[in-house]
């Protein structure tokens, strides 16, 4: 679920509604996807509050409190030329699985609104996002691109699994 923003009170509550992952806007450095990952992941890993709606679900509250950490997937949107300054603090972020690439705030943040093909959104932030995708970022990342104009930067091999086990079940 895209959250509208980086906040806490709403994150928790996206998930505790059932949602498997976040994905949050203008996301720019370490400390906000530090905030964002504290937001989806329960304590000791994070400072999510307990809310079991979800957990009602499998019958018994202290099932998914134990697993939750382990299955959320947490994404931070990379939207501005911050974001892209600092994308690999912020995947270096203990509970990010991903990024995605939001060409279309990009764009209008350097003064290209719209125009994804455009050399500058393309120097600045396309090619950039891109050349993580193609060199794999770094050991254990790998290329993940959906959409003409969004680009998500994948986790390890245990994130690409549940990312496709998510995708089977919608």
């Amino acid at each position: 679920v895209r959250v509208p923003w980086n906040e806490p009170g709403i994150v928790g509550k996206v998930l505790d509604g059932g949602a498997w992952g976040i994905i949050c806007p203008m996301v720019n450095n370490a400390a906000e996807a530090k905030a964002l990952a504290d937001a989806c992941m329960y304590p000791p890993l994070g400072k999510r509050s307990n809310g079991p709606i979800r957990a009602a679900m499998y019958g018994e509250a202290s099932n998914y409190q134990k697993t939750a950490n382990d299955e959320i997937l947490v994404i931070p949107m990379i939207e501005t030329q911050a974001g892209i300054d600092n994308i690999d603090e912020i995947l270096s972020v203990p509970g990010i699985d991903m990024v995605q690439f939001g060409a279309s705030d990009f764009s209008m943040s350097i003064g290209k609104t719209g125009q994804y093909g455009h050399p500058d959104v393309r120097a600045a932030g396309v090619d950039p996002v891109a050349h993580y995708l193609q060199s794999g970022w770094r050991e254990g990342r790998k290329p993940a691109p959906w959409f003409d104009t969004a680009f998500y930067l994948a986790g390890n091999e245990d994130v690409q699994r549940r990312l496709a086990a998510l995708l089977a079940k919608a």
